[in-house]
C-alpha cells in the first residue's frame, strides 16, 4: 500500500516537473536537444536511478567503515538490599550501592577476507549503478528522438495532404465555372466535390495524427496535455548511401565495448563472483583483536574508602586475540556458497542475454536501414515520376483532354507516393540515427 510520504514524493516531483516546464518560454519551440536535456532532468525512471546510484554509494561507505574498529562504552548503577558480604567477610543485612564503569574495543583482523570483497563488491555494484542510470537515460533519448521524428512525420503529411487538398480545390473552383457555363457535366462536378471532401478528410486526418504525436511527446517529457508546446522542425541532411562500409558486426564490436547495458552485465557477474569469495570466507578461521578497561565503586556500611580513591583502584585492563574455527553451522555456510555460485552462473547467462539482444537489434536495424535506403530510393523515383504524370494529367484536365476519373486517379497516386516517400524517409532517419546512436555518436537531426 502506497503511504503519505510516498504519495507526497510523488507529488512534489510532478510538482516540480509542471513548474519547471511552466518557467519555461512556451512561445519559442523546441529543438531535439532541448527536448531531450528536460526529459532526462525531470524523468522519473532517471530520478530513480540517480537514488539507486545515492544508495549504492551510501552502501560503499558502509562496507568501507567495517573496517574500522567498533568501540563502545557502558556505565552500570546497583542497589543491593538484604544479605551482603561486609568488611570481615561475614554476611550482615545492609544496603549497599556499587557503579561500575567499562569501555570496551575490537578490530577484525581476519575474517576469510570478507571485508575487503564485501568493498570490492559495493563499489562494483555502485558503478553497475551508474550504468543502469545511463541505460536509463539512453532509453529516454531514443524514446525522445522516436518522438521527435514522429512529429515531423505527421506535420510532412499535413502539408502533403494540404496540397492535395489545394491542388483539388483549384480544380473544383475551374469545374464549377465550367458547369455553370454548362462545358461540364454535373457528374464530373460531382466527382470532384467528392475528391475535394476525401481530401479534407485526409487532411483532418493527417492534423489529428500530428496532434497525437505532439502529446506522445509531451507524455515523454512529463508535461501536461494542455501545455502550449511545438518542436522546431530542422532541414534534415538525407544520405543515402551513407551505410556503405559499414556492417553489423563492426558496429555490433564497438558498441559491445560502450554501451551500459553490456558494462552493467559484466558488472554483476563480477559483484556475483565476489559474493561467492564472501560467502567462501565463512569457512575460514576469525581472528580478532580486542582492549577492554573497567572500573567500580562500592559503597556499604564499614566501607569508608572515597569515590576517587575506589574508582582509581579498582581499575581493570585487558588485551587479548579471539580466534574462532567454523566447524558446523547446520550447512549454512555451504547453502551460502551454493547459492552464491548459482548467483553467478545466473549473472552469466544474463551478460550473454544482453550480447545477444544488443548483436540482434544492431543486426536488425541495419538490415531495417538497408531496406529503408532501398524503399526511400524507390519511392522518390516513383514519386517525381507520379509528379511529373500528375502536372501533366493537370494541364489534360484543364483543357478537357481527360475525364475527372483519370485526373482523380492520377491524384490519389501521386499523393499515395508521397505519403510512402515520407514514410520510408522517416524510417530510413531514424534507423540510421538508431546505427550512429549504438556507435556512441550524438544524435542530431541537423
Amino acid at each position: 500500500m502506497i503511504n503519505k510520504k510516498t504519495i507526497g514524493l510523488i507529488a512534489t516531483c510532478l510538482f516540480l516537473a509542471f513548474s519547471g516546464f511552466a518557467q519555461s518560454n512556451t512561445s519559442e519551440k523546441w529543438n531535439l536537444q532541448q527536448c531531450i536535456d528536460y526529459a532526462l532532468e525531470n524523468n522519473l525512471t532517471v530520478r530513480r536511478g540517480e537514488l539507486s546510484v545515492q544508495q549504492n554509494k551510501v552502501a560503499v561507505t558502509q562496507a568501507k567503515a567495517s573496517l574500522l574498529p567498533s568501540a563502545s562504552i557502558s556505565s552500570s548503577y546497583y542497589k543491593n538490599y538484604g544479605l551482603s558480604p561486609s568488611a570481615d567477610n561475614t554476611l550482615r543485612n545492609v544496603n549497599t550501592n556499587s557503579i561500575g564503569l567499562s569501555g570496551s574495543s575490537s578490530i577484525t583482523v581476519f575474517n576469510g577476507f570478507q571485508l575487503i570483497n564485501s568493498i570490492r563488491q559495493s563499489n562494483t555494484n555502485l558503478e553497475g549503478a551508474r550504468q543502469d542510470l545511463e541505460k536509463a537515460k539512453n532509453d529516454i533519448r531514443l524514446q525522445v528522438v522516436n518522438a521527435f521524428l514522429n512529429i515531423i512525420f505527421n506535420k510532412e503529411m499535413v502539408k502533403n495532404a494540404n496540397f492535395q487538398l489545394q491542388s483539388t480545390a483549384k480544380q473544383l473552383e475551374q469545374i464549377e465555372k465550367l458547369y455553370q457555363a454548362g462545358a461540364k457535366a454535373e457528374s464530373d462536378l460531382m466527382e470532384i466535390q467528392a475528391q475535394f471532401a476525401n481530401n479534407e478528410y485526409q487532411l483532418v486526418n493527417a492534423k489529428n495524427s500530428t496532434t497525437m504525436a505532439l502529446l506522445e511527446l509531451k507524455q515523454s517529457l512529463q508535461i501536461p496535455a494542455s501545455a502550449d508546446f511545438d518542436i522546431e522542425v530542422p532541414e534534415i541532411l538525407l544520405t543515402p548511401y551513407s551505410l556503405e562500409g559499414s556492417n553489423p558486426e563492426n558496429i555490433y564490436m564497438l558498441a559491445e565495448k560502450i554501451q551500459p547495458q553490456i558494462k552493467s552485465a559484466d558488472l554483476g557477474v563480477e559483484s556475483a563472483k565476489l559474493g561467492k569469495k564472501i560467502a567462501f570466507g565463512a569457512y575460514l578461521p576469525r581472528l580478532s583483536f580486542g582492549a577492554n578497561i573497567s572500573t567500580n565503586y562500592y559503597e556499604a556500611e564499614g566501607v569508608d574508602i572515597p569515590f576517587r580513591t575506589q574508582f582509581k583502584n579498582n581499575q581493570g585492563k585487558s588485551i587479548g586475540l579471539n580466534l574462532s574455527v567454523p566447524l558446523l553451522n547446520g550447512l549454512s555456510t555451504r547453502s551460502s556458497v551454493q547459492r552464491a555460485t548459482l548467483n553467478t552462473q545466473i549473472a552469466k547467462i544474463t551478460a550473454t542475454e544482453q550480447r545477444n539482444t544488443l548483436r540482434q537489434t544492431i543486426e536488425r536495424a541495419y538490415t531495417d536501414a538497408l531496406a529503408a535506403s532501398s524503399s526511400y530510393q524507390a519511392a522518390l523515383k516513383r514519386t517525381e515520376s507520379l509528379e511529373e504524370v500528375f502536372r501533366v494529367m493537370e494541364e489534360k484536365y484543364s483543357l478537357g483532354a481527360v475525364n475527372s476519373v483519370d485526373y482523380q486517379v492520377a491524384s490519389n497516386n501521386l499523393f499515395a507516393a508521397q505519403t510512402d516517400l515520407v514514410k520510408s524517409k522517416f524510417e530510413y532517419i531514424f534507423k540510421l540515427k538508431l546505427l550512429d546512436f549504438y556507435q556512441g555518436k550524438d544524435i542530431t537531426l541537423e
